[in-house]
């Protein structure tokens, strides 16, 4: 089915958008995650040289806090075993966290940015509506004390060879924001 709108009153704006989730199925979903665990293959979406290069041109990270060995994209990193989560965070922090359980590494990046020179993550734009944003964004974006910066179009995220078939990589049905606790 498609959405029909047009905008009046903005120049250059009308017509027909079509928006098709058909073949779109939802594989790390809260309830899903709930019966069988995250699915490693859906969480490990790499973030994308090419938001990357100019974000670590502006912030020059020092620490990746949710990154593998062959993914990291700072000089220190936290893998699965080190655990981001569990660890004491430090520096000028870039996390891209599994999208599976983003409340828990929202609380922690929040928790840990009173001793980080400034924390970066990368998160899904269309959650906004779930407790985790409206308890742990929301207040210190309305205040002041953080910066959300929403992406054009949807990202490309890179992922580990042979987990989709597309070469070019994997590109989810939602856009992403920078979240920024400085």
């Amino acid at each position: 089915m498609a959405a029909c709108c047009s905008v009046a009153g903005v120049p250059g704006v009308s017509g027909v958008a079509t928006v098709s989730l058909i073949s779109f199925r939802a594989q790390n979903h809260r309830q899903q995650v709930g019966k069988r665990g995250a699915l490693d293959k859906v969480d490990d979406r790499r973030t994308p040289r090419e938001l990357f290069g100019p974000l670590h041109d502006e912030f020059r990270f020092t620490l990746d806090a949710a990154a593998s060995a062959d993914n990291a994209l700072a000089p220190a990193f936290f893998d699965l075993e080190a655990d981001g989560l569990r660890s004491r965070w430090s520096g000028r922090v870039w996390c891209n966290p599994p999208y599976s359980d983003c409340g828990a590494w929202v609380r922690k990046a929040s928790y840990e940015a009173q001793w980080c020179e400034l924390v970066v993550m990368l998160l899904p734009a269309n959650r906004t509506e779930q407790a985790w944003w409206q308890d742990w964004i929301e207040p210190r974006r309305r205040d002041g004390s953080l910066e959300v910066r929403f992406l054009r179009g949807r990202l490309r995220f890179d992922t580990p060879p042979g987990t989709y078939s597309d070469p070019r990589g994997n590109r989810p049905p939602f856009g992403c924001c920078l979240v920024i606790w400085r």
